[in-house]
C-alpha cells in the first residue's frame, strides 16, 4: 500500500491551449454521365437513384461543435497571435534592461519580465506621490498599504522564522498521525495473522489488493476487509477443514462395536459416524452415507 493510500483511510498551472480554426463543410456530390453532345442520359440518373434508395445513403449530419469550447479555443488562439506579434516587434532589437540584443524567445521573455517589474516599480513610485499630495483614492491607499505590509512581511527574518517553525510543527504533525495510523493498522494485522495464518499480510506494504484498499478506505478494520476481499476462498478453505475433521473423527470411532442386528453392509458404521457426514450431504441415501464412512475411515 503506498502513502497516498494509506493517508487516504482516514497556485493553478496556467495551461496553454493552441487552437485552431475548424470549419466543418457537407457536401453531397453526385456522378453525372453526359453523353457526346453534353446531354444527361435518363437510364443513367435512374440507376444512380435506384442505387441510392437501395443502399440508404444518408448525408453525414455536421458535428456538433460546444459554443463555449469554440469561444474558448479562439481566445486562446488569439492570444497566441497576440504573443508571436509582440515577439515579432521586438526581435533585433536591444533590451534596454540588459544591453543585449533579442534573438529568442526566451530573449523576449527576460526582456517582458525587466518590463513589467520597471513598469510596477513607476506605478507604485506614482501612487506614493499621490499619496503624498492627497490625490489618490482610499482604495489606491489601501492597496498601497497592503503591497507594502506583504513585502515586509515576506522580508522580515521574524516572519520567515514563524513561518518556517510552522511549517516544521505542520509536518510533525502529519508524521504523528501517519505513525499513529500506522501503529493501529498494524495491530489489526497482527490480529488477522492470528485467525488467518496464511493471509500473507505482515505489515501495511504487503496490503496491495485494491478491493480490500477500498474497504480500509470505507473505515472497515484490517480483519474485515481481509475477509470481505476473500470470503470465497475462506469459506471454502472452513468447508475443506470441518470436512477433514469428520473424516478423522469418523475414522478414530471406526473400532468401535456396532449395535446388535446390524446389516451387513453396515458392518463397522456406527450411527453417529452416519450422523457426522449427513449436514455435508443433505440430499444423499444411507447407504451413500455409509460408503463414504467406509471408504473414508478406511473400514
Amino acid at each position: 500500500m503506498t502513502e497516498a493510500d494509506f493517508m487516504s483511510i482516514g497556485e493553478p498551472a496556467e495551461e496553454e491551449t493552441e487552437a485552431t480554426e475548424e470549419t466543418t463543410e457537407t457536401a453531397e456530390t453526385a456522378e453525372e454521365t453526359e453523353n457526346p453532345d453534353g446531354e444527361e442520359t435518363e437510364e443513367t440518373e435512374e440507376t444512380t437513384e435506384e442505387q441510392t434508395e437501395e443502399e440508404g445513403e444518408q448525408p453525414p449530419a455536421p458535428p456538433q461543435i460546444d459554443p463555449d469550447e469554440a469561444r474558448r479555443r479562439a481566445e486562446a488562439f488569439r492570444q497566441r497571435m497576440d504573443y508571436d506579434r509582440e515577439v515579432r516587434n521586438v526581435l533585433g532589437k536591444v533590451n534596454p534592461y540588459n544591453g543585449q540584443v533579442i534573438q529568442t524567445v526566451e530573449d523576449f521573455e527576460a526582456y517582458r519580465q525587466a518590463h513589467n517589474q520597471a513598469q510596477q516599480r513607476a506605478n507604485t513610485s506614482n501612487l506614493f506621490e499621490r499619496i503624498q499630495q492627497g490625490t489618490a483614492s482610499p482604495e489606491e491607499f489601501d492597496s498601497y498599504v497592503q503591497n507594502i505590509v506583504r513585502q515586509q512581511m515576506s522580508s522580515s527574518p521574524d516572519i520567515q522564522r514563524v513561518k518556517l517553525a510552522a511549517d516544521k510543527a505542520e509536518r510533525a504533525e502529519r508524521q504523528a498521525k501517519l505513525d499513529s495510523g500506522r501503529s493501529r493498522m498494524q495491530a489489526d494485522i497482527d490480529a488477522l495473522n492470528k485467525e488467518f495464518p496464511d493471509c500473507g499480510i505482515k505489515t501495511v506494504e504487503d496490503i496491495k489488493d485494491t478491493a480490500m484498499i477500498g474497504y480500509l478506505r470505507q473505515g472497515l478494520t484490517v480483519a474485515d476487509a481481509y475477509y470481505l476481499t476473500h470470503r470465497k476462498e475462506i469459506t471454502a478453505k472452513q468447508q475443506a477443514a470441518a470436512k477433514q475433521a469428520v473424516i478423522n473423527q469418523t475414522a478414530g470411532k471406526a473400532h468401535l462395536k456396532t449395535t446388535s442386528g446390524q446389516a451387513a453392509e453396515e458392518m463397522g458404521v456406527t450411527e453417529e459416524m452416519i450422523d457426522a457426514f449427513r449436514p455435508f450431504y443433505p440430499k444423499a441415501t444411507r447407504a451413500e452415507l455409509v460408503k463414504m464412512c467406509k471408504r473414508y475411515g478406511n473400514l
